[in-house]
């Protein structure tokens, strides 16, 4: 079950790592939002038909950042993975974090 109020929580104050330099916190926050990105990318993928699949890859070979953008805009459910992977995301740390402490 998807937890929503952890869309408003900061991920660094979530794992308690607050004590960590400002570098650090960027460096995990870069790969947090690494991570967040593939993920999302997958499940967009995964739910195109070939059509779509065919026309993305002609888009993001050779076409503009701003068709680039109106392609993903248009994608169906995007708010909703974009807040569940997130979510998950933030779960798992949190989940994996609390096992460390254990």
């Amino acid at each position: 079950m998807l937890d929503r109020s952890l869309l408003s929580q900061n991920i660094i104050s979530l794992l308690g790592l607050g004590s960590l330099n400002a570098d650090r916190q960027t460096a995990l926050v870069e790969k947090i939002m690494e991570l967040v990105e593939k993920r999302i990318t997958l499940r967009m993928l995964d739910g195109l038909k070939e059509e779509q699949l065919n026309l993305a890859n002609t888009v993001f070979a050779s076409g503009t950042d701003e068709e680039k953008t109106a392609f993903i805009m248009a994608l169906p459910n995007l708010q909703q993975i974009l807040e569940e992977e997130i979510i998950n995301v933030k779960q798992e740390l949190l989940q994996d974090a609390q096992k460390l402490v254990e």
